[in-house]
């Protein structure tokens, strides 16, 4: 019989404290990894991804000799669609990592200093969120539908930044950027508004360009018949600053819709009803994104050099 030792830590603090679970694939009926997400030190880490890595490959095989099927027939099409939903699982616990990572400052913030923007993590810390961009770098490259399939599943907004920072082939997110706008639910446009502006920022190519124009094109037809009108905007306009920073040639339309929405959310309400203050909120929002588009021209303008730019 296989088995899979996987090494976790009980705690956040870097005890020498291991518990093993063994993982037998041949009882794994479901083919699905369930990974305690614990932060690890990277070279228990390592580790850990080879062991997943096998896991994967073997499980595979086991589904190609059980279901020795015809090409095309529904069954066949189910164990493809279970052996896509086991590697989703894998990213989705490797992000659960990645997102552990993320308290570390709360708890020892004198020794560990990170960048929202970037990995810039010293210790163990660092060198943890290397291993797993590296791993989840590697399964986006290998299979670009996962990729798809995970954003549309959704992670926490505040990983985004990290991720984008770390993970190279996170540029391929913006090929589906549009499909996840049009999602109904809130969630699904807010995460596809601050995977834009991170991409765009992190990679301002000419595609990322046309991305931030239909982010903002679906901003200005939620503004006018939108659902979840208030939640959407209250949560997307605060990131259109970084749009900004990433293609300035965007300010003009970007401070228009501002003004609008500036105009349109009026002086605040007297009765405290909800709608009062959800507009309190977002003139509130507006006005802060006003001022770091103004910081970000601001900043723009000073790094001109007038001789040249008069030559």
């Amino acid at each position: 019989m296989d088995y899979i030792v996987i090494l976790r830590y009980t705690q956040f603090t870097f005890e020498k404290d291991f518990a093993f679970l063994l993982l037998s694939i041949s009882h794994s009926q479901s083919q699905i990894i369930h990974v305690i997400t614990y932060l690890f030190f990277f070279q228990v880490l390592e580790a850990l991804l080879v062991c997943l890595s096998r896991f994967v490959v073997a499980s595979r095989v086991l589904i190609v000799r059980q279901g020795n099927l015809k090409d095309g027939s529904p069954a066949k099409s189910d164990l493809e669609a279970l052996a896509h939903l086991q590697d989703c699982c894998v990213v989705q616990h490797l992000l659960d990592l990645l997102h552990a990572t993320l308290q570390i400052r709360v708890e020892t913030s004198e020794e560990f200093e990170e960048s929202c923007e970037g990995l810039a993590v010293s210790g163990e810390a660092g060198a943890v969120r290397v291993v797993l961009c590296k791993a989840l770098h590697d399964i986006y490259i290998e299979k670009p539908q996962v990729m798809k399939t995970v954003h549309f599943q959704g992670y926490p907004l505040d990983l985004i930044p990290l991720v984008v920072a770390g993970v190279p082939s996170m540029h391929f997110s913006l090929k589906f950027i549009s499909e996840l706008l049009l999602q109904p639910s809130a969630e699904h446009q807010v995460f596809a508004v601050r995977i834009a502006a991170q991409v765009s920022l992190q990679y301002p190519i000419p595609y990322a360009l046309q991305v931030c124009k239909d982010v903002l094109n679906h901003l200005r037809m939620v503004h006018e018949r939108g659902r979840n009108r208030e939640e959407v905007l209250i949560r997307s306009v605060q990131l259109l600053p970084l749009l900004v920073r990433a293609f300035p040639s965007l300010g003009v339309e970007i401070v228009e819709f501002l003004c609008l929405l500036q105009k349109e959310s009026g002086p605040a309400g007297i009765n405290h009803t909800e709608e009062d203050i959800s507009q309190t909120i977002l003139r509130a929002i507006v006005q802060e994104s006003f001022s770091e588009i103004v910081e970000t021209c601001t900043r723009g303008c000073e790094g001109i050099d007038p001789v040249s730019e008069g030559s």
